[in-house]
Parts: C-alpha cells; sequence; structure tokens
C-alpha cells in the first residue's frame, strides 16, 4: 500500500457537521425525499457544485508505457492515491495501473476504484489483487454492453487459468436474475518450490448483471440486496484487504456504489447522513466519482430505500410478528401498517422514459393490445421470428425473472383472436413447455380459446395443436397437448385455474395459488430451464400476482428471507401494472405466511 496523504482524503461528523445544512437526519429522510421531489433543481444545483475533471497531478498515467494501460482518456488515477504495484519482474512490469483507494467510512483504504480490466492489464489486475489481500470483488458492469466492449473477463469459466505468475481457479458460479456470485480461488507461483506450486486463497467476486449502460437501475431495492449480500460474505470472511470495485471507467456505477456503501456504514453509526459532502470527499481521490446527475439522485432513492424501507427483506424467524404488526391499526391514524407500506412503493421508483413503449403504441400493433394502457416494454418483449405471411415481431408480453433466473416467466395477455397464431408463434419459438392461465372461461370470447378441449384438431395458422389427456384436481384443469410444427412434435402442459372467482383482486385463500406454483414447479424441473407463460386477461394483475408469489418462495427457500417489496419493485421494473391495490400487496404477505406455517417453527425452516 502505497504511503500518500491519500488518509487525508477522509471525511468524518463532527458535532458542527451534524448541523450542515446538507446533513439529513435517517428518521427525516423519507420527508427530505418529498421536498427534493417537488424541487428537483436542488439536485442539478448540488451536483454542478462538485470538483468536475481531472483536479489533481495525474502525471504517472500519461508515461509513454502507461497510456495503452488506460481504457478512456481523461480517467487517470491521482498520484496520491494511486495503486502502486509490487514489482515482481522488472523486465516485464511496471508499479502502474488505473486504480485508486478510496476511503470509507473511519476506515482508511477501505476501497479500491478500478477500471474494468483490459487484455493489457489482465496481469497487473490480478497482481493488485494478491498484493493488497483483497478477498470481495464488486463488478458492476456486464463484459459486453450494446454490442461495446466494457471489461475484458479475467476468470475462468472453468477449471483454472495463469495471468502471469497469478494462478485463477474457479471454484463456484452461481447465477442469480441480477447478479452472479462467483467464488475464486488464486495462488501466486512460487518460482523457488519445487512444480511451481502456489499458496492460494479464496476471493469472492460479486457481479451485478442488471445496471443498464446509459442510466441507473429502475428500482434501488436489487442494489441494497445486493449490497447486502456483499456485506454479510465479506464479514463472514474476517477480510482484512480493501474491497475492488469496478465497472468499465471505474468512475460512475463504481463511485456510486461506493458511496452507497459508505453512506449507509455512515448511517449505522450516527443516524446521520450527507451526500452531497460524501461525494465530494470520494471525487477527490479519484476523477468523477458519481458520474452523472442520474447516478446522483439514485444514489439517494437506494439511501432512502436501504434506511426506511423496514420490511425490505425480514427473516423467516421473524415473519410472524411482522405479519401480525403489519396488519395491526394504527389507533392514530386509523391506518394499517400494511396500508402505510403499500402507499410507499411508488415513492422509490423513477418513471419510464416513454419510447420504451413505443412500438407498442405504433399504429400497426394497437389492435394486438387488449388494454391500451398495459403495454410491453421494448426491453423486455420477446421479439418473436417464427415466420408466419403477415405477422411481424411483436406481441403483448414481457419477460419477468424470478430470484435466480432472469427471464423464467413470460408474462402476457390473454390471446386476442388475432394474436393466437403469436402467442404459439411464442411458445414455439422460446420452447415454452407449461402454460399458466388464471382468467375465467367466462371472461373470454369462445374464438379467444388457443386450446381444445376434445379430439379435434386445432389449426392454428401453421400450427396444430391436439389434446393428449386432461386432468382436473380441484384448483386447475390441467392439460397435457402436443404442439405440431412442420415435422417436429412438443409436449406442452397448460395449468387453467379454476380457484379464482370472477371480478375479484385475489383468490378466496393462497392455499390453491401455492398448490398450482408447486405443480408448475414441478413441470419446469421436468422440461429444463425453459420459460414459463403466465396469463390473464390484461397481463399484468392475476398473472403477476403468481409470478411474485412464485419468486418469494423461490428466495425464500435459498435466502430463508420474505423480500415482499423488493421482489415486486423488480417485476414492476418491468411490468408497472403488477400489484395494482393493497389486497394484492396483503395476500403477498398472507401466501407467505401460509407457507411458512406449514413448518413447526420458522427458526427451523431450512428451505426444501
Amino acid at each position: 500500500m502505497n504511503s500518500t496523504d491519500s488518509s487525508k482524503e477522509y471525511y468524518s461528523f463532527t458535532q458542527q457537521n451534524l448541523t450542515d445544512k446538507h446533513s439529513v437526519r435517517v428518521e427525516d429522510l423519507p420527508s427530505f425525499f418529498v421536498s427534493r421531489k417537488m424541487q428537483p433543481k436542488l439536485y442539478e444545483e448540488e451536483y454542478n457544485n462538485f470538483p468536475d475533471g481531472l483536479t489533481k497531478p495525474h502525471e504517472t498515467a500519461l508515461l509513454p508505457q502507461n497510456r495503452s494501460k488506460n481504457r478512456y482518456k481523461n480517467i487517470y488515477p491521482y498520484e496520491d492515491t494511486r495503486v502502486i504495484l509490487d514489482i515482481w519482474d522488472p523486465s516485464k512490469e511496471n508499479d502502474y495501473i488505473n486504480a485508486c483507494y478510496i476511503n470509507g467510512f473511519k476506515t482508511v483504504h477501505k476501497y479500491i476504484a478500478a477500471q474494468g480490466p483490459t487484455k493489457v492489464i489482465l496481469n497487473d489486475f490480478w497482481r493488485m489483487i494478491w498484493q493488497t489481500k483483497c478477498s470481495t470483488i464488486v463488478m458492476l458492469t456486464n463484459l459486453m454492453e450494446e454490442g461495446k466492449h466494457k471489461c475484458e473477463q479475467y476468470w475462468p469459466d472453468e477449471g483454472s487459468a495463469e495471468y502471469g505468475d497469478i494462478v485463477v481457479r474457479l471454484i463456484q458460479c452461481e447465477p442469480f436474475s441480477e447478479f452472479t456470485i462467483r467464488t475464486l480461488s488464486i495462488g501466486k507461483k512460487n518460482r523457488k518450490s519445487q512444480g511451481g506450486k502456489t499458496e492460494a486463497h479464496q476471493i469472492i467476486q460479486f457481479h451485478f448483471t442488471a445496471w443498464p449502460d446509459r442510466g441507473v437501475p429502475r428500482f434501488a431495492s436489487s442494489l441494497v440486496h445486493f449490497r447486502q449480500k456483499i456485506c454479510a460474505a465479506h464479514t463472514k470472511q474476517q477480510a482484512e484487504g480493501p474491497i475492488v470495485i469496478h465497472c468499465s471507467a471505474g468512475i460512475g456505477r463504481t463511485g456510486t456504489f461506493l458511496a452507497l456503501d459508505y453512506l449507509l456504514d455512515q448511517a449505522e453509526e450516527l443516524g446521520y447522513i450527507n451526500v452531497m459532502k460524501c461525494v465530494e470527499t470520494i471525487r477527490k481521490q479519484r476523477v468523477n466519482l458519481v458520474q452523472t446527475l442520474g447516478q446522483y439522485i439514485f444514489l439517494h432513492e437506494a439511501l432512502l430505500e436501504a434506511l426506511t424501507c423496514t420490511t425490505l427483506a425480514v427473516s423467516t424467524s421473524e415473519f410472524q410478528e411482522t405479519h401480525k404488526k403489519l396488519i395491526e391499526m394504527d389507533k392514530r391514524t386509523r391506518k394499517r401498517m400494511l396500508d402505510v407500506e403499500f402507499e410507499k412503493l411508488p415513492m422509490y421508483v423513477s418513471d419510464p422514459a416513454e419510447d420504451v413503449y413505443e412500438n407498442a403504441k405504433n399504429m400497426e400493433h394497437r389492435h394486438k393490445n387488449r388494454y391500451s394502457n398495459i403495454l410491453p416494454d421494448k426491453n423486455h418483449c420477446p421479439f418473436l421470428n417464427v415466420y408466419v405471411k403477415g405477422r411481424d415481431s411483436y406481441i403483448n408480453a414481457v419477460f419477468l425473472p424470478a430470484y435466480k433466473e432472469n427471464n423464467i416467466f413470460i408474462i402476457t395477455q390473454t390471446p386476442l383472436e388475432n394474436t393466437i397464431v403469436d402467442f404459439w408463434r411464442m411458445v414455439y419459438q422460446f420452447e415454452v413447455c407449461s402454460i399458466v392461465m388464471l382468467n375465467t372461461l367466462s371472461e373470454m370470447k369462445e374464438e379467444e380459446r388457443y386450446w381444445t378441449e376434445d379430439k379435434n384438431i386445432l389449426e392454428i395458422g401453421p400450427f396444430r395443436i391436439t389434446l393428449e389427456s386432461k386432468t382436473c384436481d380441484g384448483i386447475s384443469a390441467n392439460y397435457i397437448m402436443l404442439l405440431h410444427y412442420n415435422d417436429e412434435r412438443r409436449k406442452v402442459r397448460l395449468s387453467r385455474a379454476t380457484y379464482w372467482a370472477d371480478g375479484k383482486p385475489v383468490p378466496m385463500s393462497p392455499t390453491a395459488m401455492l398448490k398450482q406454483i408447486d405443480l408448475i414447479e414441478k413441470w419446469h424441473q421436468e422440461s429444463g430451464s425453459k420459460p414459463i407463460i403466465v396469463h390473464c386477461m390484461n397481463g399484468a394483475e392475476r398473472s403477476g400476482l403468481f409470478c411474485v408469489i412464485a419468486a418469494l418462495l423461490e428466495r425464500t427457500k435459498i435466502e430463508q428471507d420474505v423480500a415482499v417489496e423488493q421482489i415486486i419493485k423488480q417485476m414492476r421494473s418491468r411490468r408497472p401494472h403488477i400489484i395494482p391495490n393493497v389486497d394484492q400487496f396483503r395476500f403477498c404477505y398472507d401466501a407467505m405466511l401460509a407457507y411458512l406455517n406449514t413448518f413447526d417453527t420458522y427458526s427451523n425452516f431450512t428451505g426444501l
């Protein structure tokens, strides 16, 4: 670690700082955020006051031998904060890497903010990881975004790979819908030992995959949860070295996440935060951390989410007590905590850009939408490429994530007569083996039925559908159908719910839905990781509730917590009309209570 004056770039609250006009008490955050919604220009005024561009000496980055090691022009480490590498082989190496030490709250050099590795610096990157005794890497970019290389892959997909004197071996890769956790073992070659054996230690890489290249995540809850996973692992490891954080340039997403972590540590100890002072301070350590106004605003949203959303994730052992509190009536306000939490949901989200619905609003597609206000986001809409004469690529549907698998659900409206052929195109193209129908037969017109109830062959454009069998189990009618297309024949299962009455926002009890989800999960396990189509009349309300409950169950089995609001926000980022009323919001909690009540004790719940 370089002995510089970088430790001086450290901000700690004093009593005077607590009265600074930019300091906000945690309990005042909701009212602060509401006032900022009414005066958004204040964000811009603060942001424009930050030091911009390179403000301190950075001559090492500009040396001829180092220029190729910088991914972007004008993004260079300062002399007093740059990471200085040990030189193991003077014939091949020097001490330069585009990375800076950043101080955390009351912790000197808690972080290293780095650019995403390029081919030129792969060996240097791992030399830095080894030298600094880093055990946690936070990656906030994808390797490719919008057709551009953002970061070189610096780990093996399997087995091991050598990066200079460092040997990296993949131990485990655990993908989730919005992030991936990789456990790596790294060792340094011992040139003096026989056979070049290595001494090794373990690294955990947390790779957040849901941050769009231009912009910020629509909901902060996923990033807040991601940070919680990192903190838990970092504490468990009893890590000594800094946390290495990188995106592509190592300033925008990197700075936003770093500031979030810094400020949450600050809030935990002092009950106050000062976002402006934090960003101002970390920018003195690396150029333009928190790179855009949008990221600065998002940082506030993430802090609000993390510090005021008390039911963001409730452990299974505490859930019964939380459920009781949620449904109790507050004598003063005459409101249940449940109603208050539901009303707070819109507070944490920015409106989507209008152009995400432009394709759905095209004149040629309007007749394919059952409702004009429930349209697919173009960023998550299936693109149909199965050729049928006179049909284009559009369908009113969106991919939704579960907890581990990203695009496991396709949520869609019940097909109109003129879109049934597109529905079957989607089934065929995405190799769908399971369909869940949540509307009643009485809501549909006869000509909108896309399946057959008897042995007759149903012909839909180039597709032929035949019925192999039908069974009823008291909660659903279950069909096994054969889809014929050209010379292919595929088995498709349809589960048509019979437990949800017309006009009701929720089923009479959660039990039936839990049983249907269990059935679909078994079908899914048999068919592999193929998408599941879930539909209701508008493609949002009933089917959205089903997908939310299914994702909640999956997360609860893995994490042993219940994260209703986080899952809802994640789903709403793709289909805003999901969980539109407090009845469905309560149903989510009731369903999870019913599920957990199947176990003897919450504390012994381990996730089957």
